[in-house]
């Protein structure tokens, strides 16, 4: 039984790309050990949104919506059908200066193009479930150095990503463009009902001038194992480290690189695809 030992300084990410791993290949071939680091940012997050149009493109595509949207996230996710951002003069206190409202009509897991969640509510029912498959094992470490002391057949680390002068508090300016939120039935249309504010994370992007993440990996072998170092181009340090955190898009496309880097080694490792 082949050990991958998956390495993200985000625990949001390792944890997506560990649940990805497992519903993809069938467990009795697959032993996974998501590395934590104790490092992790603990401020306060929003509740997020997020466009979902895009992941059409990804070759994983229809699993993820399965094995994720309809699957082992459904229950932390509010799922959107449709979504208005338009000016409108503020009904909230805490927010006396927010020009644009968010009207949304509620969705379901089959029909759906945004959604809405909170980034630590979805990690903690997400490591919740993974921590209670025995053939996954979560380890946090202080030295990510000691990671490669740990006996594994294949090592997946994430790079934080890259530096440069750019150097914006995105944590910071993320509350300080939460959007007020109203919630509406399609059944109904004269039943809606107020949400907590949200950070709709296209816009966000967009006024911060942030790319979305390219994924590319370096590769190198010894006769024990094989390492992947899975780099993130487009992203410095600062914007990977938010992405990583508050993005679930970010996450999904990282499982999609993941699982094609894993299914070209599928026949060296000994991995089965369970095809769920």
């Amino acid at each position: 039984m082949p050990t991958v030992i998956i390495s993200h300084r985000s625990s949001l990410v390792g944890c997506l790309v560990a649940a990805a791993l497992r519903l993809y290949f069938q467990a009795r071939n697959l032993k996974i050990i998501v590395v934590e680091s104790l490092d992790t940012s603990f401020t306060s997050q929003p509740f997020c949104g997020i466009s979902t149009i895009s992941n059409q493109r990804l070759a994983y595509n229809a699993f993820l919506q399965r094995a994720f949207f309809q699957g082992l996230l459904a229950p932390s996710l509010t799922f959107l059908e449709s979504i208005q951002i338009h000016n409108s003069p503020s009904s909230r206190p805490e927010f006396p200066n927010s020009q644009h409202k968010v009207l949304a009509s509620l969705g379901s897991p089959a029909q759906f193009l945004a959604l809405v969640y909170h980034p630590q509510v979805l990690l903690n029912s997400l490591r919740q479930s993974l921590s209670a498959d025995p053939s996954i094992t979560f380890l946090s470490v202080s030295d990510r150095g000691a990671i490669a002391q740990l006996q594994g057949d294949c090592y997946i680390n994430f790079s934080p990503g890259e530096y440069n002068n750019k150097t914006e508090n995105l944590d910071l300016a993320a509350h300080s463009c939460l959007f007020p939120m109203e919630l509406r039935q399609q059944s109904v249309s004269s039943s809606s009902q107020q949400a907590p504010p949200m950070l709709w994370l296209p816009s966000f992007k967009a006024s911060t001038q942030m790319f979305e993440a390219i994924f590319t990996s370096t590769a190198s072998s010894t006769r024990a194992s094989l390492n992947i170092e899975v780099h993130s181009v487009n992203l410095n340090i600062h914007e990977n480290s938010f992405a990583s955190r508050y993005d679930l898009n970010h996450g999904i496309k990282a499982c999609d690189y993941v699982l094609q880097l894993m299914e070209s080694l599928a026949t060296r490792l000994g991995l089965v695809p369970s095809r769920l």
